[in-house]
């Protein structure tokens, strides 16, 4: 084993370690998404989850061509058009013609669009807010590190994640 190679119970605390994190993430996941309103969900129910998906990516990719769209979504262009008519007509989405282009049509989010994803996490906000309020100032240090911590080792692209031992029969 090369020395920068974690040994097989250091893997197992890790692994351990790893599903603690991801059962302390569902548990904040479920506290933020249940502060979302007095009915979780209202604020979108009169959308399609595939509608919801298609508001989700132009706010994080910004204007994006109807074929981006549909790659992304992972859906055919005449599906991902129709989705994206029904957004235009609710006022969430926009369409102009691209420039270089008149064929392409690019889609983005129009402010009511960019209002109704934040909504969510203008609520979450909100109970963080209150909550950390209530902390320390110690406490709240430590989350913050912690959260920071993560998001650096997930950011690295220098680091892979660990090759997991193969079991002892198939050793041979």
């Amino acid at each position: 084993m090369a020395p920068d190679q974690p040994r097989a119970d250091e893997l197992a605390t890790v692994s351990h370690d790893a599903e603690h994190i991801i059962d302390l993430f569902r548990r904040v996941g479920r506290a933020l998404r249940a502060s979302d309103f007095d009915a979780p969900g209202e604020w979108a129910a009169s959308l399609t989850m595939p509608q919801l998906r298609v508001l989700y990516l132009l706010g994080r990719q910004g204007s994006l061509p109807v074929g981006s769209v549909a790659e992304a979504m992972r859906i055919s262009q005449p599906s991902a058009t129709e989705t994206i008519d029904r957004l235009v007509r609710a006022g969430y989405v926009s369409r102009t013609s691209c420039t270089a282009d008149r064929r392409v049509v690019r889609t983005a989010l129009t402010d009511a669009g960019r209002t109704l994803i934040d909504r969510p996490w203008d609520a979450r906000r909100a109970l963080l807010t209150e909550r950390f309020a209530a902390a320390s100032e110690a406490d709240r240090e430590r989350v913050t590190s912690g959260l920071e911590t993560l998001c650096r080792l997930l950011d690295d692209p220098h680091r892979s994640p660990p090759e997991t031992p193969s079991a002892p029969e198939d050793r041979a």
